[in-house]
């Protein structure tokens, strides 16, 4: 449809190059919150590992013998 001596062929590329700028963009932000989203899931993961383990050390030490 391009190729040929089309009426609007001009204004048919622009839009292709307009929608092309667009996908770009949208790609950019998908990314960007990918890497965002990937970060907090490790936050959270870290943040429960973390508090098992404070757990894990207080009921231990609750049932050690204290040596004070």
């Amino acid at each position: 449809m391009i190729e040929s001596d089309n009426y609007g062929k001009l204004e048919i590329e622009e839009r292709i190059k307009s929608i092309r700028i667009k996908y770009e963009y949208l790609n950019e932000q998908t990314n960007e919150r990918r890497v965002k989203l990937d970060e907090t899931s490790r936050y959270f993961i870290f943040e429960r590992d973390s508090d098992e383990l404070i757990s894990w050390i207080l009921e231990k030490s609750k049932i050690a013998p204290s040596d004070e």
